[in-house]
């Protein structure tokens, strides 16, 4: 070889493992080592396998642990981010404390809270980090008291000992994150805003898995979009993982139904449902479907106590009974069912962007934009228009209606749209759709049959129609309720779950334990 063929390297450790099978050496080669920047790596077989491998010093503990994670030899440990500190966020903090040690003895996987982002803002911004990374006791990781006792200290030496304030926000959040000790980090992303999606990109840039509920990533621009593209294929097989399931239902298996169909070869016609969980509940409420209540009555009777519907402003007694839409998005506000924000719902943002998420997994989102959506939408409350040169944009805010002031003129345009859908035997629901062949997406209230799957529909839940080749009779229904922290939480967690199983290989399924109540792992 000539000289300029050389290099060198200085500061770095070598390991040998010896008499391993050739699953561990698939695994090896394959597997999360591969990210531990490898700068040599031998293999030899002959009567017994054996592999050697040398990596930069300073990269060589996280090397270690993954490659013993990978040979079953200890947990596989992963970092974990999460932002915003809302219901969601406590509801996924409680949930991760409660299941980890579940999750370690199931899963081999050793979840480890070490930052929580509290606020956004960049000169407000708070991150919740651990006082000490390399602390392998019980109270290594951000526990839910941890984090409120953080939120409460004035300075950094106060008396919790597990975690503390630090300043910072979206842009610095990998700084506490990635650590070289550690193969595996993931941010889980709780909020809905889009100073967030645009950060998503840089994660996954840098290597970190992202889990999110926010699909203002998906749905924003073209630029967006891309850049989100690129990043999730950065390094091949190796690139970090966007998970987006909860993107679209909440816990409803949407994408994954969408994704398994065109995997195994079938062709998508067609997508409709109700994907609003709060116009679905807004449109039930000003018309109900006749016998909801002989419906909810018999699933409680034939489950055995074991189902339990009950609406605080809306006891089951009155479900039946009809109210005014500025009735019902009050009372759908106080449930918890809209956005943060309501006019997401009611000038229909939130349904283009889920639809949006769908069009990017079928490959047409490049000819939509959200604003598009909604201006071809029937919009109860409008925060859109179209300018000269056909340009749609987001209204002025002083222009924008206020929701909290629905005026008695929508209040009579829905009651007569209600009444005049009856004298047809229907009643009106919120329906999105995408036409894959024909290219077009839209949101309408439509006047469905009252036996329809769309007028009996429960209240606050969604329903997603799949048309494709195979299913050209009937078409591929998912139903079910999308609402309440809880549920989106620990779908967030299992879709993680899921995909850390596929990326460390199989591990062991502790038995059932059963109760009076249910069952549930051991």
């Amino acid at each position: 070889l000539g000289r300029n063929n050389i290099t060198v390297f200085n500061n770095c450790s070598s390991g040998r493992w010896n008499e391993i099978n050739s699953r561990c050496v698939r695994t090896l080669l394959l597997g999360p080592w591969v990210r531990q920047n490898i700068m040599s790596i031998a293999l030899g077989c002959g009567e017994k396998i054996y592999i050697s491998a040398v990596v930069m010093t300073d990269g060589s503990t996280r090397a270690l642990h993954a490659v013993h994670a990978a040979f079953n030899l200890s947990k596989s440990v992963v970092c974990v981010g999460i932002v915003d500190s809302n219901d969601l966020s406590h509801a996924l903090l409680r949930i991760l404390e409660t299941q980890r040690n579940k999750m370690s003895s199931v899963f081999e996987i050793d979840l480890k809270v070490c930052v929580v982002l509290t606020e956004k803002g960049e000169e407000d911004g708070k991150l919740i980090t651990l006082k000490d990374r390399n602390d392998k006791s019980e109270t290594d990781t951000i526990t839910m008291s941890a984090y409120q006792l953080a939120l409460e200290q004035t300075s950094p030496n106060s008396q919790n000992n597990v975690a503390c304030v630090m300043e910072g926000d979206i842009y610095n959040l990998t700084d506490y994150l990635v650590s070289k000790d550690c193969a595996h980090t993931v941010i889980f992303d709780c909020t809905a805003d889009e100073d967030v999606g645009v950060v998503h990109p840089q994660w996954l840039t840098s290597g970190v898995d992202v889990v999110t509920a926010n699909n203002t990533g998906l749905s924003g621009s073209r630029e967006l979009r891309n850049e989100i593209k690129t990043a999730e294929t950065l390094s091949g097989k190796l690139s970090a993982k966007y998970l987006r399931e909860v993107t679209i239902g909440g816990g409803l298996p949407i994408i994954n139904t969408l994704r398994d169909l065109l995997h195994t070869g079938d062709q998508i016609k067609r997508i409709d449902g109700i994907m609003s969980i709060s116009m679905s509940y807004i449109m039930h409420r000003i018309a109900p479907n006749a016998g909801a209540n002989a419906c909810d009555q018999f699933d409680e009777d034939i489950s055995r106590t074991s189902l339990k519907r009950s609406f605080s402003l809306c006891p089951e007694s009155n479900l039946e009974n009809a109210c005014s839409f500025s009735e019902a998005v009050n009372e759908a506000i106080a449930l918890g069912l809209m956005e943060v924000n309501p006019l997401k719902d009611l000038s229909n943002e939130y349904t283009a962007r889920c639809l949006m998420v769908l069009a990017r997994e079928l490959g047409i989102d490049d000819v939509f934009d959200i604003e598009k959506i909604q201006m071809s939408s029937d919009m109860l409350m409008v925060d859109v228009e179209e300018r000269k040169g056909g340009v749609v944009t987001k209204k002025d805010e002083s222009s924008i209606d206020v929701y909290s002031k629905i005026s008695v003129q929508i209040d009579e345009q829905m009651r007569d749209r209600v009444a005049s859908a009856a004298k047809k035997g229907c009643v009106p629901r919120h329906v999105a759709s995408i036409d894959v062949v024909e290219r077009r997406i839209d949101i309408k209230i439509v006047d469905v049959p009252t036996t329809h799957v769309f007028a009996i529909t429960p209240a606050s839940c969604e329903c997603v129609r799949f048309f494709t080749r195979r299913h050209n009779r009937y078409p591929l229904v998912v139903q079910g309720p999308s609402e309440g922290v809880e549920s989106t939480a620990s779908a967030l967690l299992a879709e993680f779950l899921n995909f850390m199983q596929s990326k460390v290989g199989g591990r062991k399924v502790n038995p059932l334990t059963r109760f009076d109540s249910g069952a549930s792992l051991t």
